[in-house]
């Protein structure tokens, strides 16, 4: 059985998901509080278009929907499908908080309802290749690793650069160390002049003393997408790019021989990986979890996870702003 899946949100994500929930012929209709702009949105699309979650809700009989709702909506609406008997895809970030988060984890738990996270980056071959080579020991022990997420723009008022951009760059540093960090710290840089993070430093520390760097901010003039992978043995890195990405094993490390440092440089070589656009892979993955019942990888339990990550870094930039640690 083909399920039918309504969008909820017609912002910029919103159409990216209503395109390709078209091509997969599986879109109900288009939702969104701005009813003309939902429309606008689907009648290219041949479907329906209307008014918010609540006339979804009411109205056409759907097995689940992809919620592209603004952030501070998440787990309202989460609930509101879940409650309903439909199974569910939240936009990233799950919530703004933990206990938002594990709310919806348990309201699908007790339903027998998918619930999956729109963490994309999940869904894209070249993380994944980049996962694998770490599994496979290609670098040996990981070392330290470095995501970094930077453009000029957009700039939320709902949310600060780090809630905004670092739940990619979360899971996907959970993902390649298959482990949550056992503490964090973190600075927050605010540019503009508010108690929002423009841009923002966290570091994470590992239970086996590997530690990652994440640093993500809106007021960059070029965009950068990548994530470094430091092993004993040598270093992955990750780029990002409308080209479908590129990932490169550097054979490159130092260790310490009779007490002095010696650097190995056996040279670069490109890990290929079929190229594929994630939200696609993505929306494959939600498709099948709502017919056979199998959880996808970015299910609610991960977006529980990256919450959690997410919600103590920003303690700690709070901190900072209550303690006037920043210069507006």
């Amino acid at each position: 059985m083909t399920p039918r899946i309504a969008l909820v949100g017609a912002g910029h994500w919103g159409r990216n998901w209503a395109r390709t929930l078209a091509g997969m012929g599986v879109l109900a209709g288009v939702w969104d509080e701005d009813a003309e702009r939902a429309r606008a949105v689907a009648a290219p699309l041949g479907v329906p278009g209307g008014g918010g979650l609540e006339d979804l809700l009411a109205g056409p009989d759907v097995d689940a929907v992809v919620l592209a709702t603004p952030v501070p909506l998440h787990v309202a609406h989460g609930l509101a499908v879940l409650e309903a008997g439909r199974h569910v895809l939240v936009e990233k970030p799950l919530a703004l908080d933990a206990v938002g988060a594990e709310r919806l984890v348990l309201a699908a738990r007790a339903r027998g309802l998918q619930l999956a996270v729109g963490h994309v980056l999940e869904y894209h071959p070249g993380v994944a290749a980049l996962r694998q080579a770490v599994r496979d020991g290609v670098v040996g022990p990981v070392r330290h690793v470095r995501a970094r997420r930077l453009n000029l723009g957009k700039v939320r008022t709902a949310e600060d650069a780090w809630w905004s951009l670092a739940p990619h760059d979360v899971a996907m540093v959970i993902g390649v160390l298959g482990e949550g960090p056992e503490s964090v710290t973190a600075h927050g840089l605010y540019h503009l002049g508010t108690t929002r993070a423009d841009e923002v430093h966290a570091w994470l520390n590992f239970a086996g003393g590997c530690t990652a760097h994440i640093h993500v901010g809106w007021l960059e003039p070029e965009k950068v997408q990548e994530c470094l992978v430091i092993g004993y043995d040598g270093m992955l890195r990750f780029v990002d790019g409308p080209d479908g990405g590129q990932l490169w094993l550097q054979r490159r490390a130092v260790h310490w021989i009779g007490g002095q440092p010696e650097v190995r440089d056996e040279g670069a070589e490109r890990l290929s990986f079929v190229s594929e656009p994630p939200l696609e892979a993505q929306g494959r993955a939600f498709v099948e979890a709502v017919r056979t019942g199998r959880p996808v990888r970015a299910d609610g339990e991960a977006g529980l996870a990256v919450v959690r990550v997410l919600e103590e870094v920003s303690g700690r930039l709070l901190h900072r702003v209550a303690h006037g640690e920043h210069r507006p």
